[in-house]
């Protein structure tokens, strides 16, 4: 695979950052209004979204997973649908979960059709996700609608862009999972947290967890 593709990916941070366990996926039917992108609640509003689109947006994660983790997570620990009521507040950052939901006006103030963040120990560790959709974009298109969820959720997993191969993390978000997502992921899943660029592996000693301290980044 390409180094240099692979650091941008998996390494931007300093060392390798990934989920250790399975995460668990959660769909809010309920539409959201979006407030700022570090937010970790958002108000609930008045639209819903219909069985058949949350089947079709849960199957396009399940079929994106597999390739984004080099086959390590066959599918999530669980999928659990919310309908949260209107007006309430949402909370969307949660341990060992990634919160999946539309976002209304998130392409207004962004200018971005989605947006992914994540969150990480300092063992590098992921321990959460953010999948944000733009509601009127999600809903109505057809075309890189599947490639922009997978690109999200690659984000909510942890990895950054990618600009010097073709993957489903290059900022255009309108690629599907390649063979150098499905060989860098498998990669990635072989080595430990933390690990550095070319290939080392951290000191055991210095992995000890001090703070049960998360970093949040984020990106469209």
């Amino acid at each position: 695979i390409d180094l240099h593709a692979f650091d941008e990916m998996m390494r931007a941070h300093g060392g390798l950052l990934r989920w250790t366990t399975q995460p668990r996926l959660v769909i809010e039917r309920r539409v959201l209004r979006f407030t700022n992108i570090s937010d970790m609640s958002y108000v609930a509003g008045a639209d819903v979204m219909d069985d058949g689109e949350a089947v079709d947006l849960v199957a396009d994660l399940q079929w994106a997973l597999p390739q984004l983790t080099g086959g390590s997570f066959t599918g999530f620990a669980g999928v659990d649908m919310e309908v949260a009521e209107e007006g309430a507040s949402v909370s969307v950052t949660r341990p060992g979960i990634i919160v999946v939901a539309r976002y209304e006006g998130l392409r207004d103030a962004l200018s971005v059709l989605g947006y992914g963040r994540w969150a990480w120990n300092v063992l590098g560790e992921v321990q959460a996700g953010v999948l944000m959709l733009d509601a009127a974009f999600d809903r109505t298109a057809v075309v890189n609608r599947r490639a922009l969820r997978a690109h999200e959720l690659g984000h909510a997993l942890g990895y950054d862009h990618v600009s010097s191969d073709i993957s489903a993390m290059h900022p255009s978000g309108r690629i599907e999972p390649t063979s150098f997502d499905r060989d860098a992921t498998k990669v990635a899943f072989r080595r430990p947290t933390m690990n550095m660029s070319p290939d080392v592996d951290p000191d055991p000693a210095a992995m000890r967890p001090s703070s049960t301290h998360l970093t949040w980044a984020g990106s469209p």
